[in-house]
């Protein structure tokens, strides 16, 4: 059934011209009922990394610029640390510093594999050393962490000017409504008051307003002043 359900995907034959179009817009042809089985954040297909058990892919996948992407907060590092990564406590300055790193590496065009195996997960010395080897500039940490800030706040900034608040930055209804049903993790989930309060601690750490806004200090401090009068 579902080899056939491929060919007629691609071939866009019967149901499979509705699942080409992708899973959120299948279940908009279903109603509003249909939607507590997406499985998406502002409309991008998670992967498998459990949103319901790791708090930090939580707060990742519900702050993603691009939506329920493991790239922007990676879950390979909630693995590898030492802190649990079954509660919520310290989960939003985990996902600052990660997404730093990621964005930092898109810029670099840099093999999320390749970076965390052999530079370090998070920010660390090796990239300034790195970086300055290829170019024969001088820059310390700070200056690579602020690259990953400014390009964080200037995507953010991009998705505020098409519409996107708090509102958006929610994780599907079965991660906050249906706990893990059996198992090691029986009965954990991200409930909405949980999702709430990472959402304001992340918000504050970030600088930006209680609805997600990066505020205008924020961004003339990055070098993004041109950007305040564009956020609509």
């Amino acid at each position: 059934t579902v080899l056939e359900l491929i060919e007629a995907t691609a071939y866009r034959r019967g149901l499979g011209d509705l699942l080409a179009e992708g899973s959120v817009r299948l279940a908009g042809q279903f109603g509003p009922e249909a939607s507590k089985y997406l499985y998406a954040v502002k409309g991008l297909e998670m992967p498998a990394h459990s949103a319901r058990v790791l708090k930090g892919m939580s707060i990742g996948y519900a702050t993603a610029t691009r939506g329920g992407s493991h790239h922007d907060t990676r879950p390979t590092l909630q693995y590898a640390t030492e802190h649990d990564n079954t509660t919520p406590e310290g989960k939003p300055a985990f996902a600052v510093k990660n997404q730093h790193f990621t964005a930092v590496g898109d810029a670099l065009t840099q093999c999320r594999f390749v970076s965390e195996r052999g530079f370090g997960g998070m920010l660390n010395d090796n990239y300034p050393r790195l970086i300055n080897a290829v170019t024969g500039w001088n820059m310390s940490l700070g200056d690579v962490e602020r690259i990953g800030e400014r390009i964080w706040n200037l995507e953010r900034a991009f998705n505020v000017r098409e519409g996107v608040r708090r509102h958006q930055d929610v994780l599907p209804y079965r991660v906050m409504y249906e706990p893990v049903p059996e198992g090691m993790h029986k009965g954990m989930h991200c409930p909405p008051d949980e999702l709430n309060a990472m959402l304001d601690a992340y918000y504050a750490l970030r600088g930006w307003t209680p609805e997600g806004i990066p505020t205008p200090e924020k961004l003339a401090s990055l070098g993004l002043r041109e950007v305040v009068g564009r956020l609509g």
